[in-house]
């Protein structure tokens, strides 16, 4: 679909989801109607099982978490929850040091507000004398580039549509938040963006 058919049926999940047009009070039982337990289990399955990777699901913790969220690394370096939370600073850069210096990961978002998904790229390394994670754009190399039509075909199946920038960044007018002043004085305008709405806690 384009982008005019694309925003237009986000708008349709996000009014399910919110039928008071308040983003704290959204309607649970609206959520995850588009992924039956099979087809999400299928589909994080699939997407662990693409050759020279090594991935993780971090499954919501709180029931008003909008996304689950795949990390996707290569197969030749620690998986993103072991690098993040198994490892000490020491090891954690000792791991660098024999990688080259830099750890990729590919951070995917499945929302549960509706069949929509969105991605970016972390790059982890040393800045400093700390370990920074920095965004960027895809790497290319043979494994993720023999990965990402892999990628996009398994969502496409699960029904899932990408979201991308700018749409990503618009404001949804129709839905307040007790939060609009502090948006405000950081500049925004008083409404969730479009990814804070589908896929990320406001602020």
């Amino acid at each position: 679909m384009n982008q005019s058919e694309l925003s237009a049926t986000i708008d349709r999940w996000l009014r399910l989801a919110h039928p008071g047009g308040i983003y704290e009070e959204p309607a649970r039982e609206a959520w995850d109607r588009h992924f039956s337990a099979p087809v999400l289990e299928r589909t994080l399955e699939e997407l662990f099982d693409i050759p020279g990777t090594r991935s993780v699901v971090a499954v919501p913790e709180w029931e008003v978490e909008r996304s689950y969220t795949v990390y996707m690394g290569l197969e030749t370096a620690p998986s993103w929850e072991e690098f993040n939370r198994g490892l000490t600073g020491p090891q954690r850069s000792r791991t660098l040091e024999k990688l080259g210096g830099a750890i990729d990961y590919r951070v995917i978002r499945l929302s549960r507000i509706g069949p929509f998904w969105m991605d970016f790229w972390n790059r982890f390394e040393a800045r400093r004398g700390r370990i920074e994670a920095v965004l960027i754009a895809g790497p290319e190399t043979p494994t993720w580039i023999a990965a990402e039509p892999r990628v996009r075909a398994l969502l496409s199946q699960a029904g899932l549509s990408e979201v991308r920038r700018p749409l990503l960044d618009a404001p949804v007018p129709w839905l307040s938040t007790v939060l609009a002043d502090e948006l405000a004085r950081r500049g925004r305008t008083p409404h969730p963006t479009v990814q804070e709405a589908l896929f990320i806690d406001l602020i």
